[in-house]
């Protein structure tokens, strides 16, 4: 009696793809998501900057409005107090920290070491030197309660735990998923950490993805320590 050969059901065949298909969906999605907010940390942040700086932008008119945080010294009071300038600078928006400081005669002087790394004006109030020494629209605003960094930008919190979300379930994606296009695991982990670009890099060439075309046949992917050299000389660029 002949053998007869064992049926397969038509899902058979399918089921080793699935992973990788709901893999390519999800990176696609986070793909996406990454490319509308990274807009949004220009739109949203901010970029620190000098009070120096500031100055030499409404010297030369190139800034005509600032917006104070933080309260100055009342009339009488001496002692110190921290302000914060924002002001916009063509399309991006900057902010730089000054101490507002009235020495009291009685005290001892305080040695310039002891000082804060940011400008210190002998003043009672930011907006009010500014008002006076550049007839600049003075405007009262309040710091951000919480924010984060990304890439030097000040950003609002929520954004920025984002980026943070992103970032750990790229990585995820990139240990347990299918093996990675174009560059070994280590290799995309090293690439992952470098600001900005790292992430959507992986996503963008990590894989399969529609209109993303695939890799040579026979081309060796990008060793970990090759991308781990490539990330100690970007990251501090």
């Amino acid at each position: 009696m002949p053998e007869t050969q064992p049926l397969e059901g038509p899902s058979a065949p399918e089921r080793p793809e699935r992973p990788v298909r709901h893999h390519v969906r999800l990176r696609a999605a986070l793909l996406v998501a990454w490319l509308i907010a990274a807009p949004l940390v220009v739109l949203l942040g901010e970029r620190e900057s000098s009070f120096s700086g500031l100055d030499h932008d409404l010297v030369t008119h190139a800034v005509s409005s600032v917006a104070i945080a933080g309260e100055g010294l009342s009339a009488g009071e001496t002692g110190s107090a921290i302000q914060t300038v924002h002001w916009r600078d063509g399309f991006i928006r900057r902010f730089a920290e000054v101490r507002v400081e009235v020495p009291d005669p009685d005290a001892d002087s305080v040695s310039s070491v002891d000082k804060p790394t940011f400008s210190t004006l002998q003043a009672r109030d930011a907006g009010g030197y500014l008002a006076e020494q550049h007839q600049v629209t003075v405007t009262r605003t309040h710091d951000l309660s919480s924010f984060g960094d990304v890439a030097g930008w000040r950003i609002p919190m929520p954004l920025a735990l984002f980026f943070v979300f992103a970032g750990l379930l790229a990585l995820i994606m990139l240990t347990t998923g299918p093996p990675p296009w174009r560059a070994t695991r280590w290799a995309w982990f090293w690439f992952s950490l470098i600001p900005v670009v790292g992430t959507p890099a992986y996503l963008l060439l990590g894989g399969p993805l529609p209109l993303v075309p695939a890799p040579r046949p026979g081309r060796r992917p990008v060793a970990g320590g090759l991308a781990f050299i490539a990330y100690l000389c970007l990251s501090h660029w």
